[in-house]
């Protein structure tokens, strides 16, 4: 499990990462060889609360922590302010899409309880009638409800949208921000 901040260090003395803090999209992207360990010329790393972590079964031997750890920690921290706006724009985006449904959703909840209280008493209901009135108490149940749905349904993709809508401008700020720095592999 890749925690941030994730990047890979090749032999060749260049300090990859991406946006996705995923060690296997930063090797895809990098066209790099996942083979045997011992061929292998790059290290999985992570910075974890300002600890080095090598993420392999062991390390080679052209490896060394102490050079490795400083550029790591200088990269994470660069790209540390873009991360932190856009989370930040994501967590507005998805409050206001919160704020959003909650009318739709306390009045799709409120229909629901008025109608299932109908459809409840209408199943008190004994003998022959009982069939009849199950069938009449589901169809004023939904008939109920359908306006509310509606409104909820609506009010969901409004929201959802304007969510979406806001991660792009977030995410498009986000990649802006962090394609100059060297060892960014883009998708």
């Amino acid at each position: 499990m890749c925690r941030f901040f994730s990047a890979v260090a090749t032999r060749d003395e260049r300090l990859l990462f991406c946006e996705t803090d995923s060690h296997e999209d930063i090797v895809s992207r990098a066209g790099l060889r996942d083979v045997d360990l011992y061929l292998r010329h790059f290290v999985r790393l992570e910075l974890v609360t300002s600890q080095l972590v090598v993420d392999e079964t062991s390390i080679p031997a052209w490896f060394d922590k102490t050079v490795w750890y400083p550029r790591v920690e200088s990269l994470k921290n660069r790209v540390s302010g873009a991360k932190a706006a856009y989370d930040t724009a994501l967590a507005k985006a998805e409050a206001a899409h919160d704020a959003a449904l909650a009318p739709a959703r306390a009045a799709y909840g409120a229909a629901r309880v008025t109608a299932g209280a109908a459809y409840d008493a209408a199943l008190v209901t004994t003998g022959a009638a009982y069939d009849t009135a199950l069938a009449k108490a589901r169809v004023a149940y939904l008939t109920a409800i359908a306006p509310a749905r509606a409104a909820y349904d609506a009010a969901r993709v409004t929201a959802r949208v304007a969510c979406d809508a806001a991660r792009v401008t977030a995410g498009a700020a986000y990649m802006r921000a962090i394609q100059p720095f060297e060892g960014y592999i883009g998708a």
